[in-house]
């Protein structure tokens, strides 16, 4: 693996691949770099679809005083 990921991205890419037979990610063996934009690298990738996907994690913890107003808008 070239990047290190999370291990919740790879769990999530490998529940997506299920599905996608064609999902590219560092988990099945390489990085993934689009390739129309060579200097950006993404989590996952399907080239049949052209579909980007990227694991987001927000942690509210690590945001006490703004956890309220993010919570509020929800």
């Amino acid at each position: 693996m070239g990047d290190r990921q999370s291990i919740e991205t790879f769990q999530w890419l490998a529940y997506i691949g299920q599905t996608r037979a064609d999902l590219i990610h560092a988990g099945n063996g390489r990085e993934v770099h689009l390739p129309r934009v060579p200097n950006v690298k993404v989590d996952g990738y399907s080239p049949n679809t052209q579909e980007v996907f990227e694991y987001l994690l927000l942690l509210l913890a690590w945001m006490p005083m703004h956890a309220k107003s993010v919570q509020a808008h929800w």
